[in-house]
């Protein structure tokens, strides 16, 4: 038998350049998820995270999600907590809630950062300098700093996504796709980001219809629910001056279109980068006018992926004025669902894919040596390129990351406020006191969703942490004047208030004080006084929290289930594991082209060349 041996040739790309080390960008996008998302690494790497949890406004994410009525969907209220807290809910039994949102997190920064890379390396030609500084737009912005504090967790990973969403619609890797997608669907908006992109980077119809369907599989758990829940209960309360409330928010002296162009505006004040000043702003409206000089570029390939980026930033601007503000007031008050747009700054996410290919195209034109074609794709006479158009590349990149850096200069710092903190132990004896009997909701007071945990509000850990009913008012306060909410909760608050006591009746068998959140102004005296006389027990006075038993609840209302979104869950799942399974397939398929990947020297930029004899046809 004659021996045989494996020649190893340099590798080259597309564009005739040498093959860059394929650890660089792998090990850069990590380097980013770790600086940007450093609060859940810090989850990850601490060892007992049982009483800690994720809390900051609108995100609570102890290490156990009990499945109760508002994290399986099963209210009369809109099921915002669909699907990420029912799965959080079912997997937390097994795997800690707080591990698993970290994880996603983590695992989201790093491959959104590296398929922005890929995005400019395969689909603009773009060289080293372009792919660092594309990958460092996708998670280092004000978006993903502002969301982070607000507490969307889940959408923060879906926005990071869009790029691998485009990259792996675009390469046709349906395994990956389907499997980058069930992360973006684990928050209702998330799915909608990831279905708009899918479908602009596949050029087939058959194919868009394919992901269509997916999407819609994919949003079972909250589609159904919505369509089930609302039709056992009439709807929900809604209110066209929310719509004000949501609208983008203008920042020093730019306006409301120039917060959105630096990636910032969201509704809440409170919720913006504390290191952002006005010369921030000025850096991303500087950094956006810098990557639109490649407009006309992306518009000759991908013409739709130009309007769509071009709309992310022009329509939410729109809704923030007065006819948008009364348009989408309209919206939500006529149209079900539709309160899903209210929100219209987090649809800025959809700009992402496109301002990372402009980045490929501005520092790739650079190259004034290279051939004006209408195409993206380098010619091989990029090779020719001279020194000081290199350089003019390298120079324009780094600019643009400085610029990018600039637009929020202290975020490892700013998103401190995320890092998990500790939950009071007093809550497990209160969960197991309702978890005996009697049945029933439980009523949380004071009035609102929201209590305060150290210097930050943070939505009612009762919500996540009680078994049973707890009753989510989740309304808004408008100058004075209550929007949205349920109305079974408030009329339940309002009664209570007043000193009327009509919970047995409406099936309330447990009321919750967290005496902490009481504010000066607000009077509780008679809420009590009507517990009191109603002789209720108080079966727990413990720190700052106070537990009244109400016995003998009316439960005969109880009509609201949770089985509509357990067929969802199952339809969802069924998606991801098709996906999932694809992807593995893929994977397998390329070990087998490429049995020896793992060798230093072809992970180094070298591929094994043909073997002559085994070409030509000999045989032992």
């Amino acid at each position: 038998m004659k021996s045989s041996t494996t020649t190893f040739e340099p590798r080259t790309r597309h564009d005739g350049l040498p093959h860059q080390n394929p650890w660089i960008i792998p090990a850069w996008s990590v380097l980013l998820s770790v600086l940007t998302m450093w609060p859940f690494w810090t989850a990850l790497t601490t060892e007992d995270m049982t009483n800690k949890a994720f809390a900051l406004r609108d995100m609570f994410i102890p290490a156990r999600v009990t499945a109760n009525s508002i994290t399986m969907g099963a209210t009369e209220a809109a099921p915002r907590a669909v699907p990420q807290d029912t799965m959080l809910a079912i997997l937390s039994p097994a795997i800690p809630a707080s591990t698993i949102a970290a994880f996603v997190m983590v695992f989201s920064a790093a491959l959104g950062a590296f398929a922005a890379a890929k995005m400019v390396q395969t689909m603009a030609g773009g060289r080293l300098i372009a792919q660092f500084t594309a990958s460092l737009l996708t998670v280092w912005n004000p978006y993903v700093v502002e969301r982070l504090l607000q507490g969307h967790w889940s959408l923060v990973a879906a926005a990071v996504l869009l790029p691998a969403v485009a990259y792996f619609a675009a390469s046709r890797l349906w395994g990956m796709l389907l499997v980058t997608m069930a992360f973006c669907a684990m928050t209702p908006t998330g799915l909608v980001l990831a279905a708009i992109i899918s479908l602009i980077f596949l050029p087939k119809w058959s194919e868009r219809g394919w992901i269509a369907f997916a999407s819609l599989l994919m949003g079972s758990p909250w589609i159904i629910a919505s369509v089930v829940n609302a039709r056992s209960v009439g709807g929900t309360l809604v209110d066209s001056a929310s719509a004000e409330v949501f609208a983008p928010r203008a920042e020093f002296n730019t306006g409301t279109l120039g917060a959105l162009l630096s990636f910032g505006g969201i509704w809440n004040a409170e919720a913006a980068a504390p290191s952002r000043i006005a010369l921030s702003e000025i850096f991303g409206i500087a950094l956006v006018s810098i990557l639109l000089l490649g407009i006309r570029e992306l518009w000759r390939v991908y013409r739709g992926l130009t309007l769509l980026t071009i709309a992310a930033f022009l329509i939410p601007a729109f809704l923030s004025t007065e006819i948008g503000i009364e348009v989408m007031g309209w919206l939500i008050s006529t149209v079900p669902g539709s309160g899903l747009l209210r929100d219209s700054q987090k649809f800025v996410a959809l700009a992402f894919p496109g301002m990372v290919l402009l980045i490929g195209v501005v520092v790739e034109r650079m190259d004034y040596r290279r051939d004006r074609s209408p195409s993206f794709f380098l010619e091989p006479e990029a090779e020719k390129a001279s020194t000081s158009a290199r350089w003019l590349q390298r120079g324009v990149g780094v600019l643009l990351c400085v610029l990018i850096i600039g637009n929020v200069p202290g975020l490892p710092k700013d998103v401190a406020p995320v890092a998990p903190r500790s939950v009071s132990p007093v809550w497990e004896q209160i969960s197991n006191s309702v978890s005996a009997a009697p049945r029933g909701k439980v009523l949380l007071l004071p009035p609102g969703n929201y209590r305060l945990h150290g210097e930050y509000p943070v939505i009612d850990p009762a919500l996540k942490l009680l078994p049973g009913t707890p009753l989510d008012p989740g309304y808004l306060v408008v100058d004075n004047r209550i929007v949205d909410g349920d109305k079974t909760s408030m009329e339940l608050l309002r009664e209570i208030m007043q000193g009327r006591d009509t919970l047995q009746e409406n099936g309330v068998g447990w009321v919750l004080i967290d005496w902490g959140s009481v504010s000066p102004r607000l009077d509780m005296s008679r809420a009590v006084k009507a517990l009191n006389e109603g002789g209720y027990q108080r079966t727990l006075d413990i720190e700052n929290y106070s537990l009244y038993r109400i016995p003998n609840p009316n439960l005969d209302d109880e009509h609201i289930t949770d089985v509509p979104v357990r067929i969802g869950i199952g339809m969802y799942w069924f998606a991801a594991t098709i996906g999932f399974w694809l992807a593995i397939w893929a994977l397998y398929a390329a070990w087998a082209r490429y049995p020896n990947w793992w060798r230093w020297r072809y992970l180094s930029g070298r591929t094994p060349a043909p073997n002559p004899e085994r070409v030509s046809g000999d045989q032992p």
